[in-house]
């Protein structure tokens, strides 16, 4: 009688059970014909992967303590451009390889398809140059699913799991029996991101505290920066140990931490200008004065200052796309671009390969490129955003994409302009 009474849905309990009870494979109640792409990657060992430098491998080293600890906690803080998901990355991959860890069970969550298919390249690229074993690594975006592993009655998910954070969360509450094997079957969960995902992170710890749950959990960002007492408060909740920097353990401040990044060449020291230090006249506040403004901003940089790779962030995509016309019509031999929320996949990567190999001199974009992007030869950034707050997290975001260092580049430069346009 229950056959009649369930109400089935994919990847649901009762449909799992109604694919055992008439003999179909379990696969077949988590298939999902919307799939678009390639769900399981599989590593194979190729070559052998350059040697993380000094304070990469103390933050790695101080990783595997906690990884291998029942129910760790662990927050990574490491500027943009010190390689903070290469080195966390190394730390289980190295764990893994050691018999420290098993290979199964450790999921990194991200917040969107650019830090996916970051994570995801990261870990194939490490796995297939220090792991002695083969590992799946699994794609739980963008409608993915992934599949079971039966040994003896026990069901599980075989391989390192790389989710979006939108779609592992929503399934999760929607009691997605994959959803729920991924998170409460886990050893270790890494959140990149943590700073923006705080809540998330929240309810994520108390759910594995109130089922007892073993699993190690993993913050990982770019700034130790909160904007608020109680983001403070649920961080030592969660992570009662002081962060793990490169420059030591403790309660180190961002100013210091940058700083010694910048001694070591880790980091590009950020150089702040106003349009007043590049000579440019106040304008009124309307649009098209403002447009104006951007325009002149990046030519100055660019004859007056010897920039050669400039980043854009715009307040509107019409800003971005208007602003790029203006300036392509007034410098023909000058090339840039624009990208939206709208722009395909396929052409974004065509024009961020573009900047990243500076046959694109400037590139616009409207919070697009906050996170998920790395371009390291960036000489200056410039950010249009009035009444953004220097001290928010997404402007440090966006100052950020340009301070890589020339510590892994000698064509980066140490110095990186930065343009706060007002009005």
């Amino acid at each position: 009688s229950d056959l009649f009474i369930n109400d089935y849905t994919a990847r649901s309990k009762a449909f799992k059970a109604f694919c055992d009870l008439i003999g179909l494979p379990k696969s077949y109640s988590i298939r999902n014909p919307k799939i678009k792409n390639k769900p399981l990657i599989t590593t194979r060992t190729i070559a052998r992967l350059d040697p993380l430098i000094d304070f990469q491998e103390f933050v790695k080293n101080r990783v595997i303590q906690k990884i291998t600890q029942n129910k760790g906690r662990a927050l990574v803080v490491m500027p943009t451009g010190s390689g903070k998901n290469r080195t966390t990355t190394q730390a289980f991959i190295e764990a893994i390889s050691e018999g420290q860890i098993d290979q199964n069970g450790i999921v990194w969550i991200a917040e969107t398809v650019e830090l996916c298919q970051q994570a995801t390249e990261t870990i194939v690229k490490v796995a297939e140059r220090i792991s002695p074993i083969q590992l799946k690594i699994w794609q739980y975006w963008g409608g993915n699913d992934c599949e079971f592993t039966v040994e003896e009655d026990d069901e599980f998910i075989e391989g390192i799991v790389v989710c979006g954070k939108a779609q592992v969360h929503s399934r999760y509450d929607n009691h997605d029996l994959i959803a729920t094997t991924i998170l409460e079957n886990a050893s270790i969960i890494l959140i990149d991101e943590a700073h923006r995902n705080l809540r998330f992170i929240h309810n994520l710890d108390t759910m594995l505290k109130s089922k007892n749950l073993d699993t190690a959990l993993v913050g990982i960002s770019a700034t130790p920066f909160r904007r608020l007492t109680s983001e403070d408060s649920m961080i030592s909740d969660i992570f009662p140990e002081y962060p793990i920097t490169p420059i030591g353990d403790g309660d180190i401040s961002n100013l210091e931490l940058e700083e010694a990044m910048v001694i070591e060449g880790i980091l590009a020291r950020r150089v702040n200008k106003t349009i007043s230090d590049l000579a440019i006249s106040p304008k009124g506040p309307d649009v098209q004065s403002q447009m104006g403004i951007t325009v002149e901003i990046i030519q100055k940089l660019i004859s007056d200052e010897g920039c050669e790779s400039i980043l854009v962030f715009t307040p509107d995509v019409k800003w971005g796309r208007l602003c790029n016309i203006i300036l392509s019509l007034k410098n023909p031999n000058l090339n840039s671009e624009y990208i939206h929320g709208g722009t395909s996949g396929l052409v974004r990567k065509l024009v961020i390969d573009d900047f990243r190999s500076k046959d694109c001199q400037v590139l616009f974009n409207c919070e697009i490129l906050t996170t998920g992007f790395d371009a390291p030869r960036i000489d200056a950034v410039v950010i249009a955003r009035p009444n953004m707050d220097p001290n928010d997290p997404l402007f440090r975001q966006m100052v950020g994409r340009g301070l890589r260092g020339p510590k892994f580049d000698s064509m980066v430069k140490p110095d990186c302009i930065i343009v706060h346009q007002k009005w």
